[in-house]
């Protein structure tokens, strides 16, 4: 687990399916879209546009939820 530079808040990382790294909010959320699946060593973010008939936890893209965002965007 990691902490934001910016507002300190505890994320998790994880790849998406682009190959791109994104933080995660650590906790699951009920508002999440945000599943993440362990592949041995690594993590990855599938992220979900549609809601989901089995109850898993979701995390949310810290992006959505961090006040510093914009900072770190690329």
């Amino acid at each position: 687990m990691s902490k934001c530079v910016s507002c300190s808040a505890s994320i998790l990382w994880a790849i998406t399916n682009n190959d791109k790294f994104m933080p995660v909010d650590a906790e699951p959320s009920e508002n999440g879209n945000v599943e993440l699946v362990e592949e041995g060593r690594i993590r990855r973010a599938v992220v979900h546009t549609q809601p989901l008939l089995a109850p898993i936890p979701l995390h949310t893209s810290h992006f959505v939820t961090c006040p510093s965002a914009s900072e770190h965007r690329r």
